[in-house]
């Protein structure tokens, strides 16, 4: 321990293996400068899905599950199961310390409150224990990191917590820490006898009766590392010919509804110009463009991803290095189309609002059968496409995303478009939260993010529906084969339910209502 550096052990798990301990880095749209991108740091390094997890009832299935999984792991590095059960309870504690100070995560939702822009020079003596410039230094060797580059900062007050927690921790735990959020990150990628641990963690954590097949695992670190490249073998095969035209009319008609619902903020002209050019500039991507899916472009952008052949640990850092270069590279040289490829990558299963850009992106995956086709009737498009879509264009004029103008610039804190924003959704915020609280639905602390997220969900409904009605207006009525009893409306509403009818676990409602601020399908 005489030889313990914690800043470059702190800096190698950052840049070598992949790994956030106190706080995670990447590269993200320039809320200031449309076009330019950014450093960012988040608060990070829990090993549950949120800091709620830790403040359960002392005997929580969770928590146990959690301290035994440690345990497990340490116990499979050959340490004696007595050290093991310490190790365990003195990492659950030491995160738990962590997760006091981490922000709740409804907060960090709020970007027009925590994208501060700051210099590193305004970093560097507030936050002595941490080796930020090194860091960034070494993730983005090309991109002539200084005292004088801006980074964007969500939480300035939890850096300076977590420099003071690192300060008054002594050298073991302080390591034993760092090497445990290293452990974590690689976990999945061990042999059995560690993912064995896991899974059974996850059992207990999100209910998984089954474990995901290793397979599976293999899969989704393909797409992780080389998802434009199956996105292009998946475009290839699914075309979106006659599929645009059926897309942009769903999008064109719902728009047009939020437009005519607009006129009602008419009587205060600024908020009123605010909605009325967010909407009018709102955009729609189907797919990600040809040019970017081509073998040309491929092959500059998998350029210096390096694969080794039944090595799946080497190529596992290999990939970790492979997407910094790539941020890297953002920083030096921002294209248009990176920002498109995060959202295509990051969300491939369903529609998404891209604040940045002013624009909804549909993945080509939700182009298809069985949930949609051209050739179905206009209810049943509006009842599943038509409603993402919706929530898209909702989400674009409503809390948190209504923080950012028409001119692709996030607002200030004191500005009033974004004071405006806040108050006229409040009263029907403040009515789903007592009702959530009262039915024990959601906790005092996420009943508010968790109201907006209802209300968007509700208002998306009411626009895809009206702009269902002004479609049929110019369509042949017509009864569908076997469903003659059925009109339009019942049509789009039962299909519209058929997408909220999964059945979940405790644990998963559970997770779902803390960390995605969700309902149970069935409750909605």
């Amino acid at each position: 321990m005489a030889d313990f550096n914690y800043k470059t052990l702190l800096t190698n798990l950052h840049v070598k293996y992949g790994a956030a301990p106190y706080f995670k880095v990447t590269v993200k749209p320039n809320p200031y400068t449309p076009g330019k991108n950014v450093i960012a740091i988040f608060p990070s390094g829990l090993g549950l899905p949120d800091k709620s997890y830790y403040y359960q009832d002392d005997d929580n299935l969770i928590q146990t599950a959690y301290t035994q999984f440690i345990r497990d792991i340490i116990i499979n590095l050959s340490v004696t199961k007595t050290d093991a059960e310490k190790f365990s309870t003195d990492m659950f504690y030491y995160e738990k310390r962590i997760a006091e100070i981490t922000p709740n995560s409804f907060e960090l939702m709020n970007m027009v409150n925590t994208y501060n822009l700051v210099k590193l020079s305004e970093l560097h003596y507030t936050l002595s224990m941490l080796p930020l410039q090194d860091i960034l230094a070494a993730l983005y060797p090309d991109a002539n990191i200084n005292e004088d580059t801006d980074v964007l900062v969500s939480s300035l007050d939890y850096l300076q917590k977590v420099s003071q927690i690192i300060s008054t921790t002594d050298r073991t735990t302080l390591n034993s820490y760092i090497m445990w959020t290293l452990v974590r990150e690689y976990v999945p990628y061990l042999s059995t006898p560690f993912t064995a641990s896991l899974n059974n963690f996850k059992r207990d954590l999100l209910g998984i009766k089954r474990s995901v097949p290793r397979w599976e695992e293999c899969s989704n670190l393909v797409y992780r590392f080389a998802g434009l490249a199956v996105e292009s073998l998946f475009g290839k095969e699914r075309s979106l010919r006659n599929k645009t035209e059926v897309v942009n009319r769903l999008f064109q008609s719902i728009r047009n509804a939020v437009k005519v619902y607009i006129d009602k903020y008419r009587e205060t002209p600024d908020f009123y110009q605010h909605l009325s050019k967010k909407i009018s500039g709102l955009k729609i991507q189907i797919g990600l463009p040809e040019y970017v899916l081509s073998a040309n472009h491929l092959k500059q952008y998998y350029s210096k991803l390096i694969v080794i052949k039944t090595n799946l640990f080497e190529n596992y850092r290999h990939g970790i290095e492979f997407l910094r270069k790539l941020e890297g590279q953002r920083l030096v040289n921002s294209e248009p189309e990176n920002v498109l490829i995060d959202y295509a990558l990051s969300q491939p299963l369903s529609t998404s609002y891209i604040p940045s850009e002013n624009t909804i992106f549909v993945p080509r995956v939700v182009l298809t059968e069985p949930f949609f086709d051209t050739k179905y009737p206009s209810s049943i498009l509006y009842g599943r496409l038509g409603v993402q879509i919706a929530n898209s264009v909702i989400s674009s004029i409503t809390p948190f995303h209504s923080g950012w103008s028409s001119n692709l610039k996030l607002f200030l804190p004191v500005n009033f478009i974004v004071n405006e924003s806040l108050r006229i959704s409040q009263e029907p915020r403040d009515c789903l939260s007592k009702y959530f609280i009262e039915n024990n639905m959601a906790s005092d602390v996420s009943a508010t993010v968790t109201s907006l997220s209802v209300l968007k969900e509700l208002s998306a409904i009411k626009f895809a529906f009206f702009g269902l009605i002004t479609t049929l207006q110019n369509e042949e009525h017509i009864h569908q084969p076997t469903l003659e009893e059925f009109e339009d409306d019942s049509l789009f509403f039962l299909t519209y339910s058929q997408t909220r009818c999964s059945v979940l676990s405790t644990q998963q409602d559970f997770y779902m209502k803390t960390v995605e601020f969700e309902l149970p399908q069935q409750s909605m």
